[in-house]
Formats: structure tokens, C-alpha cells, sequence
């Protein structure tokens, strides 16, 4: 039976990873300018001193920056906070981190567009949610533990990751969850090494 789960699980994952990545409905390809005025057209804004985007997105406001590589989208990556003003950021506290990790995963596990490929990372990767009594802030500076779940987003056609983690802020007890869309077939292959 493990054996048979375990085949479907993979032929899930070979089908997903297949499957053309998109954010708010956008492929995660094309331009970066392109991608920038699809995000204005969506009601974001674009600051071009620091070169990212600050907008409503899943009901918080977040801000978002634009991978790229030889100027074609490779990744989207959303990060959750407190506050993102114009020239400084703050992140959550780590009940709050540990909560806003908590509902992704519930939410993404129970979303039929993902399928959760957590189980191909390593062990120190946290891929269930996390108990209420975990100390985060322990965990992360001294066991070096990692919140990081990866999940395929269902489809056609390219080759992508949907993954979310917690990261400390530079200011002292707070927290950041940052989630990103990964198109891997844009990424760099070692052809500039």
C-alpha cells in the first residue's frame, strides 16, 4: 500500500512540475517590465529607487520582489510583515510568524491547485504546522531549524515551486514569512560559472 501511495505521489509531482507557475493568475515569466505593469494593473505599486512592489495580497499588505535572469521572470517573492513603509520594514513577532506559517500550510494543503512536495526536502525542514509551544526564536538561533514547506502548483506546461519559509528580521525579534513562486526553467543553469 506505502508502495502504491508512493508512485502516485510521484507521478503527482512529475505532472505538477510540468505545470506553467502563476501568480495572481500571472505566469511567473516573460520581462521583468512586463511583470511590473501587470502588478500596477493589479493595484500595486512600484517603487523604482529599492526596485519592488508594495500592495494588498492575501488580505495583508506585503511586498513583493521580481527574480530575474538575463531580464526574464524566474520568481515572485511575497513577503509578510508588520509594516513596509518607503525606506523601512518590520516584521511580525514570532507568534505572529509561527500563526501566518500555520494558515499557509493549512490553506495550501487544503487547496486543490497545490500538491505538497515537502517530503522531498530534508529532515530539519518543518513541513506540518508548528505546535503552539515551539519557541521559533530558539529553534531558528540555536537548533538551526528551518520553517520551509514546498508545494507544486498543478498545470501544464513549465517546470515550478510554490515554497514559503519564516526568516528573522535584521531587527531583533521579529519575523518575516516569505513566500515564493519559482518558474525553474528560468533560472540560471551554470552558464555564466
Amino acid at each position: 500500500m506505502k508502495k502504491l501511495i508512493f508512485t502516485i505521489l510521484m507521478f503527482l509531482l512529475a505532472f505538477s512540475l510540468n505545470a506553467q507557475v502563476k501568480f495572481l493568475d500571472i505566469p511567473v515569466d516573460g520581462s521583468k517590465s512586463k511583470m511590473i505593469t501587470k502588478l500596477k494593473h493589479k493595484g500595486f505599486k512600484y517603487n523604482k529607487d529599492l526596485d519592488y512592489l508594495t500592495g494588498e495580497f492575501d488580505g495583508e499588505n506585503v511586498m513583493i520582489s521580481i527574480i530575474d535572469n538575463k531580464n526574464k521572470v524566474s520568481g515572485i517573492t511575497v513577503i509578510f510583515g508588520s509594516h513596509f513603509g518607503d525606506y523601512s520594514m518590520h516584521g511580525y513577532s514570532k507568534r505572529v510568524a509561527k500563526n501566518r506559517f500555520n494558515d499557509l500550510i493549512y490553506r495550501f494543503d487544503h487547496n486543490d491547485k497545490y500538491l505538497n512536495a515537502s517530503f522531498i526536502k530534508n529532515n530539519n525542514d518543518c513541513t506540518t504546522t508548528i505546535s503552539d509551544d515551539e519557541d521559533i526564536d530558539y529553534q531558528i538561533k540555536y537548533n538551526n531549524r528551518e520553517y520551509h514547506a514546498y508545494y507544486t502548483q498543478l498545470g501544464d506546461k513549465q517546470n515550478n515551486v510554490v515554497h514559503f519559509k519564516i526568516v528573522e528580521s535584521s531587527n531583533e525579534g521579529e519575523y518575516f514569512v516569505v513566500l515564493r513562486y519559482d518558474n525553474l526553467d528560468n533560472r540560471p543553469k551554470g552558464e555564466d560559472l
